[in-house]
């Protein structure tokens, strides 16, 4: 029941009705006949080579995980690192003795911060859709589990829940929007940095002007 619960909610998040989600499922008896035995068909034997079989296929998908939430834990690091960098900049904290940042004009500052806030959001929207990914991932190992354990499913031809659906910056139009309106200020605002830095330096290479990286001004 919890299984199916968080399949509707994926889905009306989506955009699907519970009229389509409930047609896509099948018949509810037929739903609870996959679930209606705790034991293999066939002898012990065939038990016991599916429990072995299931306790390698729990090791690799346990390094999976591991490697993959490794990965969204990166990626995380990365959002907080340009959350942190567009602030710094928007808000000239390089003054402060702890947040050390580029020399440059404030104007500068400001469409590189205005740059950087929309990437974190471009990489903010992109971690939690690898995480909703994972997720799903490991709903549908527990659903492969339960199949090995459980007799056959209903060969109707019915949708089960999906292993990996839509994205949510597909199925959701606005979310859409807003993503390729974060693409395209970095973009303008990258370039009107840098733009802007060099007009202000009087040099194409102007983190050598500034003294960045350890260069003489």
């Amino acid at each position: 029941m919890e299984e199916y619960r968080q399949h509707f909610a994926f889905k009306l998040a989506e955009g699907h009705t519970e009229e389509e989600i409930a047609a896509k499922l099948g018949e509810p008896e037929a739903i609870a006949a996959q679930y209606d035995a705790v034991v293999l068909k066939g002898k012990g034997g065939h038990r016991a080579a599916a429990l072995v079989g299931l306790g390698i296929a729990d090791f690799g998908f346990g390094l999976l995980c591991l490697l993959l939430y490794s990965i969204g834990l990166t990626l995380g690091c990365f959002v907080l690192s340009f959350g942190l960098l567009s602030l710094g900049l928007i808000f000239d904290l390089g003054r402060l003795e702890y947040f050390t940042m580029p020399e440059m004009p404030y104007h500068c500052a400001l469409v590189f911060g205005l740059a950087f806030a929309a990437l974190t959001w471009l990489a903010g929207v992109g971690t939690a859709a690898f995480f909703r990914l994972i997720s799903r991932l490991i709903r549908s190992f527990r659903r492969f589990h339960r199949g090995v354990l459980l007799p056959s499913p209903d060969k109707s031809g019915k949708d089960s829940p999906a292993v990996c659906p839509d994205s949510p910056v597909k199925s959701r139009p606005r979310l859409r929007r807003a993503c390729i309106i974060a693409a395209v200020i970095f973009a303008l605002c990258l370039a009107a940095g840098f733009i802007l830095c060099v007009a202000s330096s009087g040099h194409v290479e102007f983190w050598h002007a500034w003294g960045w990286f350890g260069y003489g001004a």
